[in-house]
């Protein structure tokens, strides 16, 4: 039977109800899921659905693309360290990221976690199907920097499968932070594949 627990279960969709979060959760907790993602308002529910069990629960702020203030970015996470959640995903402020703007990019991401730096744990999600190779490489120096818990490859916006290619040499440079996989999960065999080149979890709605 394959393993789900280096699977991260996103329920994002924002149709979603509370009786759809009711199943997803009791769906993480009997079938092994490591997390479950969910918008904010949902979080002390299922921090609830999920009390007796090892699945984390985790919301992701700053949507789309890390382009809303700082200070809303910090507000928001803030407000999922009170209602207690157990990750948060932050995204990098990709419109800076193409301006090359990285000084700008990397004080707006630190502003917007350090609420919840050292009490829970910070995924900064990247857009890389938006980047080339050099600039993916001085954006993972930047995150690296700010002593993130996880670098989430994203391909969401693009809806491409990030390179295989480019997945194994992020994890090199990466070492012992955890890279995770959004965008282009959808069978068992799509995570096989990536756990194979080195990532420490993807995330799906499907699997």
């Amino acid at each position: 039977m394959f393993n789900k627990s280096r699977i991260q279960l996103q329920a994002m969709d924002p149709r979603e109800t509370i009786a759809g979060i009711t199943k997803k959760c009791k769906d993480a907790k009997e079938q092994g899921y490591s997390t479950i993602e969910v918008a904010q308002w949902f979080v002390p529910f299922a921090k609830k659905e999920l009390s007796n069990s090892k699945v984390l629960v985790s919301t992701c702020v700053g949507l789309p693309g890390g382009e809303t203030s700082t200070y809303a970015k910090y507000a928001e996470v803030k407000q999922a360290v009170a209602n207690g959640v157990d990750e948060v995903s932050i995204p990098v402020n990709m419109r800076l990221i193409q301006e090359g703007n990285l000084e700008a990019a990397k004080s707006d991401f630190n502003a917007s976690m350090c609420m919840a730096s050292r009490k829970i744990k910070i995924k900064a999600v990247l857009e890389v199907d938006q980047l080339n190779d050099i600039m993916i490489g001085k954006v993972i120096d930047m995150l690296l920097e700010l002593n993130v818990d996880a670098i989430v490859l994203s391909s969401v916006i693009s809806g491409n499968y990030i390179s295989k290619k480019r997945v194994s040499s992020i994890k090199d440079k990466i070492k012992n932070t955890k890279l995770i996989i959004l965008g282009g999960v959808f069978t068992e065999t799509d995570a096989e594949s990536l756990f194979e080149l080195g990532a420490d979890a993807v995330v799906s709605s499907r699997i």
